[in-house]
């Protein structure tokens, strides 16, 4: 926040307040939302920040993966030659989780609610109640519930699937949370 940055805008779908000049918004586009009925998204409720902090997320949890156990999905041979699908019955790895990320589309797997890269903003009070979360809020609760289960998918599936003196087993348990 600079000397002269006075001008502000309120989000509207979160609440949250912006610099106009943050956000890229001269003069012109602050005129144009003061005298229309023009709604008004932050960065974050855009979406736009909601793919870099998930894949930070990733990034960091890649890192404590130290072998690349759950780097890329499981081989359709190894799948085959071991029964894993009659044990892991919704497999998931790091590499799908990105995919998922960069599609900015995807769906958790028991609900139609966007997920990973669904609109980023902080659960926003809703005007009519000081603790709802607004309807960006709301998606991105579901998305973070979306990455948290997919992480637990990988995390199950390595213990439901391997002996506990096996490595895979062993950093499973270690990635858990």
């Amino acid at each position: 926040h600079g000397k002269g940055e006075n001008e502000m805008v309120e989000c509207d779908s979160c609440k949250f307040w912006v610099h106009a000049r943050c956000d890229g918004l001269g003069k012109e586009e602050l005129d144009e939302l003061q005298s229309s009925d023009k709604e008004y998204a932050c960065p974050n409720c855009r979406g736009e920040r909601t793919t870099l902090l998930f894949t930070q997320v990733l990034e960091r949890l890649q890192k404590e993966d130290r072998d690349g156990f759950f780097a890329e999905p499981v081989s359709a041979e190894y799948a085959l030659h071991t029964n894993y699908h009659s044990v892991v019955q919704d497999p998931m790895d790091f590499q799908t989780m990105r995919a998922k990320i960069s599609r900015g589309a995807s769906r958790g797997s028991n609900s139609g609610q966007r997920a990973h890269a669904a609109p980023t903003c902080h659960p926003a009070a809703h005007p009519a109640s000081p603790t709802a979360p607004g309807a960006y809020g709301k998606e991105i609760i579901a998305a973070s519930k979306a990455f948290r289960a997919d992480f637990q998918k990988i995390c199950f599936g390595a213990v439901a699937f391997h002996r506990p003196n096996e490595k895979i087993h062993q950093a499973s348990c270690r990635l858990s949370f």
